[in-house]
Protein backbone atom coordinates (compact mmCIF):
# COMPACT_ATOMS: atom_id res chain seq x y z
CA UNK A 1 0.00 0.00 0.00
CA UNK A 2 1.13 3.69 -0.76
CA UNK A 3 2.16 5.77 2.02
CA UNK A 4 -0.35 8.21 0.88
CA UNK A 5 -2.96 5.90 1.20
CA UNK A 6 -1.71 4.22 4.24
CA UNK A 7 -2.51 7.77 6.14
CA UNK A 8 -5.38 7.70 4.39
CA UNK A 9 -6.59 4.62 6.17
CA UNK A 10 -4.99 5.26 9.12
CA UNK A 11 -6.96 8.42 9.80
CA UNK A 12 -10.74 7.18 8.52
CA UNK A 13 -9.83 4.16 11.37
CA UNK A 14 -8.62 6.79 14.13
CA UNK A 15 -11.75 9.18 13.05
CA UNK A 16 -13.72 6.22 13.45
CA UNK A 17 -12.43 4.54 16.74
CA UNK A 18 -11.70 7.80 18.48
CA UNK A 19 -13.89 10.76 17.63
CA UNK A 20 -16.60 11.32 20.79
CA UNK A 21 -20.13 9.90 19.55
CA UNK A 22 -22.65 12.52 19.86
CA UNK A 23 -26.49 11.40 21.17
CA UNK A 24 -27.91 9.03 18.65
CA UNK A 25 -27.33 5.52 18.27
CA UNK A 26 -25.10 3.35 15.87
CA UNK A 27 -26.25 1.35 13.38
CA UNK A 28 -24.69 -1.56 11.18
CA UNK A 29 -26.03 -2.22 8.12
CA UNK A 30 -24.75 -4.25 4.85
CA UNK A 31 -25.79 -6.41 2.09
CA UNK A 32 -24.22 -9.20 -0.21
CA UNK A 33 -24.72 -9.08 -3.55
CA UNK A 34 -24.22 -10.78 -7.11
CA UNK A 35 -24.15 -9.14 -9.94
CA UNK A 36 -23.27 -10.49 -13.99
CA UNK A 37 -22.84 -7.99 -17.20
CA UNK A 38 -20.44 -7.89 -19.74
CA UNK A 39 -20.02 -4.29 -19.37
CA UNK A 40 -19.49 -3.61 -23.01
CA UNK A 41 -16.90 -6.42 -23.05
CA UNK A 42 -17.36 -9.43 -25.14
CA UNK A 43 -16.58 -11.85 -21.65
CA UNK A 44 -18.78 -11.81 -18.85
CA UNK A 45 -17.73 -9.91 -15.39
CA UNK A 46 -19.75 -11.57 -12.38
CA UNK A 47 -19.04 -9.55 -8.90
CA UNK A 48 -19.78 -10.85 -5.37
CA UNK A 49 -19.84 -7.47 -3.11
CA UNK A 50 -20.02 -7.81 0.86
CA UNK A 51 -20.51 -4.35 1.96
CA UNK A 52 -20.55 -3.25 5.59
CA UNK A 53 -21.62 -0.27 6.99
CA UNK A 54 -21.09 1.77 10.33
CA UNK A 55 -23.30 4.77 10.79
CA UNK A 56 -24.24 6.77 13.56
CA UNK A 57 -27.69 8.20 13.52
CA UNK A 58 -29.19 11.48 15.26
CA UNK A 59 -32.46 13.36 15.04
CA UNK A 60 -31.39 15.17 12.09
CA UNK A 61 -28.16 13.69 10.83
CA UNK A 62 -26.24 10.84 9.99
CA UNK A 63 -22.24 9.86 9.54
CA UNK A 64 -21.67 6.61 7.69
CA UNK A 65 -18.13 4.45 6.94
CA UNK A 66 -18.63 2.05 4.16
CA UNK A 67 -16.63 -0.92 3.43
CA UNK A 68 -16.65 -3.05 0.88
CA UNK A 69 -15.17 -6.66 -0.55
CA UNK A 70 -15.63 -7.27 -4.24
CA UNK A 71 -14.37 -10.32 -5.69
CA UNK A 72 -14.83 -10.74 -9.76
CA UNK A 73 -14.23 -12.90 -12.55
CA UNK A 74 -12.63 -10.94 -15.18
CA UNK A 75 -10.01 -8.28 -14.70
CA UNK A 76 -11.27 -6.22 -17.54
CA UNK A 77 -13.30 -3.95 -15.04
CA UNK A 78 -12.49 -1.11 -12.65
CA UNK A 79 -14.43 -0.36 -9.76
CA UNK A 80 -15.61 3.46 -9.24
CA UNK A 81 -17.70 4.76 -6.34
CA UNK A 82 -15.97 1.51 -4.44
CA UNK A 83 -19.00 -0.47 -6.15
CA UNK A 84 -19.32 0.39 -10.06
CA UNK A 85 -17.92 -1.55 -12.01
CA UNK A 86 -16.36 0.89 -15.20
CA UNK A 87 -15.50 -1.63 -18.01
CA UNK A 88 -12.19 0.46 -18.77
CA UNK A 89 -10.82 -2.61 -20.79
CA UNK A 90 -7.57 -2.87 -19.70
CA UNK A 91 -6.32 -5.69 -18.14
CA UNK A 92 -5.54 -5.39 -14.02
CA UNK A 93 -3.64 -7.25 -12.14
CA UNK A 94 -1.41 -7.85 -15.21
CA UNK A 95 2.63 -7.56 -14.46
CA UNK A 96 3.63 -4.54 -15.33
CA UNK A 97 6.89 -3.25 -17.07
CA UNK A 98 8.20 -0.17 -15.59
CA UNK A 99 9.90 1.12 -18.65
CA UNK A 100 6.83 1.09 -20.63
CA UNK A 101 3.29 3.10 -20.92
CA UNK A 102 0.45 1.88 -18.88
CA UNK A 103 -1.66 1.44 -22.15
CA UNK A 104 -4.05 -1.49 -22.80
CA UNK A 105 -1.33 -2.93 -25.53
CA UNK A 106 1.46 -2.93 -22.60
CA UNK A 107 -0.67 -4.98 -20.20
CA UNK A 108 -1.13 -8.31 -23.04
CA UNK A 109 -4.20 -7.25 -24.70
CA UNK A 110 -5.92 -5.65 -28.19
CA UNK A 111 -7.80 -3.12 -28.29
CA UNK A 112 -8.18 -0.95 -25.16
CA UNK A 113 -11.55 1.35 -23.94
CA UNK A 114 -9.34 4.11 -25.46
CA UNK A 115 -10.69 2.19 -29.47
CA UNK A 116 -14.32 1.37 -28.46
CA UNK A 117 -16.54 1.48 -30.73
CA UNK A 118 -20.64 2.44 -30.50
CA UNK A 119 -21.10 -0.22 -32.75
CA UNK A 120 -19.64 -3.26 -30.78
CA UNK A 121 -18.27 -4.14 -27.40
CA UNK A 122 -14.27 -4.24 -27.02
CA UNK A 123 -12.54 -7.60 -27.24
CA UNK A 124 -10.66 -9.30 -24.48
CA UNK A 125 -9.37 -12.68 -23.94
CA UNK A 126 -10.92 -15.20 -21.76
CA UNK A 127 -10.40 -14.50 -18.46
CA UNK A 128 -9.70 -18.08 -17.19
CA UNK A 129 -6.95 -17.82 -19.03
CA UNK A 130 -5.19 -15.00 -17.34
CA UNK A 131 -3.86 -15.15 -13.34
CA UNK A 132 -5.06 -11.99 -11.77
CA UNK A 133 -6.22 -11.31 -7.72
CA UNK A 134 -9.94 -11.75 -8.08
CA UNK A 135 -10.50 -10.63 -4.90
CA UNK A 136 -10.31 -7.61 -2.47
CA UNK A 137 -10.99 -4.29 -0.36
CA UNK A 138 -12.42 -1.86 -2.61
CA UNK A 139 -12.47 1.98 -1.58
CA UNK A 140 -14.24 2.99 1.64
CA UNK A 141 -16.03 5.71 1.65
CA UNK A 142 -17.59 8.40 4.43
CA UNK A 143 -21.04 9.84 4.06
CA UNK A 144 -22.76 12.71 5.65
CA UNK A 145 -26.39 13.20 5.91
CA UNK A 146 -27.95 16.09 7.50
CA UNK A 147 -31.73 17.44 7.38
CA UNK A 148 -32.66 20.73 6.01
CA UNK A 149 -36.87 20.51 6.60
CA UNK A 150 -39.59 18.93 7.40
CA UNK A 151 -42.54 20.27 5.19
CA UNK A 152 -45.95 18.51 5.75
CA UNK A 153 -45.73 14.67 5.35
CA UNK A 154 -42.12 14.79 4.20
CA UNK A 155 -38.45 15.19 4.79
CA UNK A 156 -36.01 17.33 3.09
CA UNK A 157 -32.36 16.62 3.03
CA UNK A 158 -28.82 16.91 1.43
CA UNK A 159 -25.40 14.75 2.14
CA UNK A 160 -21.78 15.01 1.29
CA UNK A 161 -19.68 12.05 0.52
CA UNK A 162 -16.05 11.12 -0.39
CA UNK A 163 -14.73 7.86 -1.67
CA UNK A 164 -11.20 7.20 0.05
CA UNK A 165 -8.53 5.69 -1.84
CA UNK A 166 -6.90 2.93 -0.19
CA UNK A 167 -7.54 -0.06 -2.31
CA UNK A 168 -5.20 -1.23 -4.99
CA UNK A 169 -6.13 0.07 -9.13
CA UNK A 170 -3.63 -2.18 -10.33
CA UNK A 171 -5.65 -4.94 -9.18
CA UNK A 172 -9.04 -2.69 -10.86
CA UNK A 173 -10.10 -2.22 -7.25
CA UNK A 174 -9.66 1.39 -7.33
CA UNK A 175 -9.16 4.26 -9.74
CA UNK A 176 -6.63 5.12 -7.03
CA UNK A 177 -8.10 9.20 -6.69
CA UNK A 178 -10.52 10.94 -4.37
CA UNK A 179 -14.04 10.71 -5.61
CA UNK A 180 -16.81 14.05 -3.51
CA UNK A 181 -20.01 14.32 -4.02
CA UNK A 182 -22.92 16.12 -3.07
CA UNK A 183 -26.91 16.32 -3.33
CA UNK A 184 -30.41 16.54 -2.26
CA UNK A 185 -32.56 14.05 -0.84
CA UNK A 186 -36.38 14.07 -0.06
CA UNK A 187 -39.24 11.76 0.94
CA UNK A 188 -42.69 12.25 1.13
CA UNK A 189 -45.55 10.39 2.36
CA UNK A 190 -48.43 9.40 -0.91
CA UNK A 191 -51.56 7.78 0.55
CA UNK A 192 -50.18 4.95 2.33
CA UNK A 193 -47.26 4.95 0.14
CA UNK A 194 -43.56 6.26 0.42
CA UNK A 195 -41.93 8.46 -2.54
CA UNK A 196 -38.08 8.92 -2.09
CA UNK A 197 -34.94 9.16 -3.85
CA UNK A 198 -31.83 11.62 -3.98
CA UNK A 199 -30.08 13.64 -6.94
CA UNK A 200 -26.39 14.72 -6.93
CA UNK A 201 -22.90 15.65 -8.68
CA UNK A 202 -20.57 13.40 -7.80
CA UNK A 203 -16.29 14.63 -9.16
CA UNK A 204 -14.63 10.95 -9.99
CA UNK A 205 -11.11 10.50 -10.16
CA UNK A 206 -9.01 9.38 -13.36
CA UNK A 207 -7.43 6.37 -14.33
CA UNK A 208 -3.71 7.34 -15.83
CA UNK A 209 -5.11 6.07 -18.99
CA UNK A 210 -8.77 6.81 -18.84
CA UNK A 211 -11.14 9.59 -18.19
CA UNK A 212 -14.35 8.80 -16.10
CA UNK A 213 -16.36 11.78 -16.28
CA UNK A 214 -18.00 13.82 -13.85
CA UNK A 215 -21.78 12.62 -13.51
CA UNK A 216 -24.92 14.06 -11.77
CA UNK A 217 -25.94 10.57 -9.65
CA UNK A 218 -29.91 9.97 -9.01
CA UNK A 219 -32.37 7.90 -7.25
CA UNK A 220 -35.80 7.49 -7.26
CA UNK A 221 -38.16 5.15 -5.49
CA UNK A 222 -41.46 4.37 -4.47
CA UNK A 223 -42.73 2.45 -1.52
CA UNK A 224 -45.91 0.47 -0.58
CA UNK A 225 -46.96 -1.34 2.78
CA UNK A 226 -47.85 -5.19 2.53
CA UNK A 227 -49.37 -6.98 4.81
CA UNK A 228 -47.60 -7.48 8.56
CA UNK A 229 -43.89 -6.40 8.52
CA UNK A 230 -43.46 -6.27 4.64
CA UNK A 231 -43.47 -4.14 2.48
CA UNK A 232 -42.02 -3.41 -1.16
CA UNK A 233 -40.12 -0.33 -3.14
CA UNK A 234 -39.31 -0.24 -6.64
CA UNK A 235 -36.65 1.81 -7.74
CA UNK A 236 -34.65 3.50 -10.74
CA UNK A 237 -31.19 4.85 -10.74
CA UNK A 238 -28.42 5.99 -12.94
CA UNK A 239 -25.97 8.64 -13.72
CA UNK A 240 -26.30 11.04 -16.16
CA UNK A 241 -22.37 10.72 -18.10
CA UNK A 242 -20.75 7.76 -19.61
CA UNK A 243 -17.50 6.20 -19.70
CA UNK A 244 -15.65 6.81 -23.27
CA UNK A 245 -18.40 7.21 -25.41
CA UNK A 246 -20.97 4.40 -23.95
CA UNK A 247 -24.06 4.88 -22.56
CA UNK A 248 -24.04 6.01 -18.65
CA UNK A 249 -25.08 3.23 -16.35
CA UNK A 250 -28.27 3.04 -15.20
CA UNK A 251 -31.32 0.14 -13.65
CA UNK A 252 -34.26 -0.76 -12.37
CA UNK A 253 -35.49 -2.78 -9.72
CA UNK A 254 -37.63 -4.16 -7.26
CA UNK A 255 -36.77 -4.44 -2.81
CA UNK A 256 -38.64 -6.61 -0.58
CA UNK A 257 -38.28 -5.66 2.98
CA UNK A 258 -39.58 -7.01 6.40
CA UNK A 259 -39.05 -5.04 9.66
CA UNK A 260 -37.42 -7.50 12.53
CA UNK A 261 -37.91 -7.06 16.13
CA UNK A 262 -35.38 -3.94 18.18
CA UNK A 263 -35.62 -2.08 14.95
CA UNK A 264 -33.73 -4.27 12.53
CA UNK A 265 -34.50 -4.81 8.80
CA UNK A 266 -33.90 -7.32 6.07
CA UNK A 267 -34.27 -6.71 2.70
CA UNK A 268 -34.48 -8.62 -0.94
CA UNK A 269 -33.06 -6.40 -3.90
CA UNK A 270 -33.64 -7.60 -7.59
CA UNK A 271 -32.05 -5.00 -9.95
CA UNK A 272 -32.09 -5.28 -14.54
CA UNK A 273 -29.89 -3.04 -16.12
CA UNK A 274 -31.39 -0.49 -18.51
CA UNK A 275 -27.93 0.32 -20.61
CA UNK A 276 -24.95 -1.97 -21.36
CA UNK A 277 -22.30 -0.68 -19.35
CA UNK A 278 -24.94 -1.79 -16.10
CA UNK A 279 -24.56 -4.64 -14.48
CA UNK A 280 -27.65 -7.07 -16.60
CA UNK A 281 -28.65 -8.36 -13.17
CA UNK A 282 -28.14 -7.85 -9.69
CA UNK A 283 -29.58 -9.60 -7.10
CA UNK A 284 -28.82 -8.45 -3.14
CA UNK A 285 -29.42 -9.54 0.76
CA UNK A 286 -29.70 -6.56 2.90
CA UNK A 287 -29.91 -6.13 6.76
CA UNK A 288 -29.77 -3.22 9.41
CA UNK A 289 -29.36 -3.84 13.09
CA UNK A 290 -29.07 -0.98 15.99
CA UNK A 291 -26.00 -1.03 18.26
Amino acid sequence: MRPRRAAALVTVLALATVAPVPAGELVWSGSLGWATGEYTLTETTRTFVLINELAWVGESASLALTVPVVDRSSPYVTLVGGVQPVPTGRRFGAPADPGMAATPAAAGMGPGAGNRRRDGPIEVPDPETIDYASTGMADPSLRFDLELARPAGGDLGLYAAAKIPVADEDEGLSTGEWDFGAGLTFAFELGRGELLGELGWWRFGDLPDFEIDDSAVGYLAFGWPLAGDWSWRVFAAGWSQGFDGADPPAEAGLVLRRRLGGGSRLSLTAAAGLTDTASDLRLSLGWSLPL
